[in-house]
């Protein structure tokens, strides 16, 4: 079996460590994607565009930037990646061979044959991965259906308008903006966010400009349960002040992901899966972008949301980072904060010792006298 991928795939490193440095800095990542290879059949993923997608490398990247580090982890756990428009075909199907159809923050609308198109995706059992983005609001047009508009028919209901929070929140411009980039921990009990669950107080996930999601009319044969909640103290900010202005705003825990799935029927065979969509809508696009993925709990995220899709095992993953971390040297300013321990502290044990020494002197000749 490593005989027949490496003939796919070889794995290579170079005989001198000169020329091998650059390789054994990702080598443990090198390895977990073959390893991945063995361990896993292929898939294609197909990624919507031609919308303005935060993915189409072509279109605009937004505030949080690109998303090249989405498409490497699709790679590194075995899956082809392509893209799908209208000039792929999407005006008439999905192809057959989709495993997964993600689609990241269009800005335009789908056209009326590409929403079939994906209508009919999901009915045959289809999986989508959907993002929303409220910095980004989707254009109106009369010819064509919001994304969305499109998952308001599964029972998915999207808040554009960004959340924040005062009391909970990281830290990026040390300014009140941040109090938009959020911090949760609030994991529900879905098989996708399971491992995060286990130990939420050391997995925090990270969402810059939410917007909340909430569940509407849910048609019969379909399920929809919350997998992320915001934390407390969190609220719509309707004015894009980052002050909660009471009482006009009202502090909520809204919903930052849902999932949909087939309801199971009355004497369905044990085991057996319901046909219908399986879908997971998160209320953030930035959370699969390049600046929060950085954070291991939102490549866990991601990560498991595919492979719930799939109904792929979720595996423990590849290493957060294995490459040398250069050693900040003190510089030329910083001279004081370096000698204050090495020079004063001894100098102010030693000062501190010769007072009690005379001290104990001028005694003793007291005492004589």
């Amino acid at each position: 079996v490593l005989r027949k991928a490496e003939t796919r795939r070889p794995l290579r490193v170079e005989p001198t460590l000169e020329r091998a440095r650059g390789q054994l800095r990702v080598l443990d990542r090198t390895v977990f994607s073959r390893l991945v290879e063995l361990a896993r059949p292929p898939a294609i993923v197909y990624l919507t565009a031609g919308h303005g997608e935060r993915t189409d490398r072509t279109g605009p990247q937004g505030a949080g930037g690109a998303f090249t580090r989405l498409r490497s982890n699709l790679q590194d756990n075995n899956y082809t990646v392509r893209d799908l428009d209208i000039a792929e075909g999407l005006g008439e199907r999905v192809p057959e061979d989709a495993a997964l159809v993600i689609s990241v923050a269009p800005r335009t609308p789908f056209l009326p044959n590409e929403a079939d198109s994906i209508r009919r995706y999901l009915a045959g059992g289809g999986r989508l991965l959907a993002f929303l983005e409220p910095e980004t609001p989707p254009r109106s047009s009369s010819l064509g259906i919001t994304l969305a508009a499109l998952l308001k028919e599964y029972g998915v209901v999207y808040d554009p308008t960004p959340l924040a929070n005062d009391r909970i929140y990281a830290r990026r411009t040390f300014t009140k903006a941040d109090r938009g980039l959020l911090v949760t921990i609030g994991y529900q009990a879905h098989p996708s966010v399971s491992s995060l669950r286990a130990a939420p107080g050391q997995s925090p996930l990270l969402l810059l400009g939410s917007g909340a999601l909430s569940v509407g009319t849910v048609p019969p044969t379909l399920q929809v349960s919350e997998t992320i909640r915001a934390m407390n103290g969190t609220w719509a900010d309707r004015n894009g002040n980052f002050e909660f202005d009471a009482p006009a705003e009202h502090r909520i825990e809204p919903a930052l992901g849902l999932a949909v799935s087939p309801r199971p029927t009355p004497g369905q065979p044990r085991g057996a899966k319901p046909a219908g969509p399986t879908m997971l809508v998160f209320a953030d696009a930035d959370l699969a972008g390049d600046l929060l993925m950085q954070n291991r709990s939102n490549v866990t995220v991601v990560d498991n949301a595919m492979n719930w899709l799939v109904q792929r095992e979720t595996p423990l993953g590849p290493p957060a980072s294995e490459e040398d971390v250069r050693i900040q040297h003190a510089t030329s300013d910083d001279w004081l904060w370096f000698y204050l321990p090495v020079l004063g502290v001894p100098a102010l044990l030693l000062g501190f010792g010769m007072l009690r020494v005379g001290r104990g002197r001028r005694r003793a000749r007291r005492g004589d006298a």
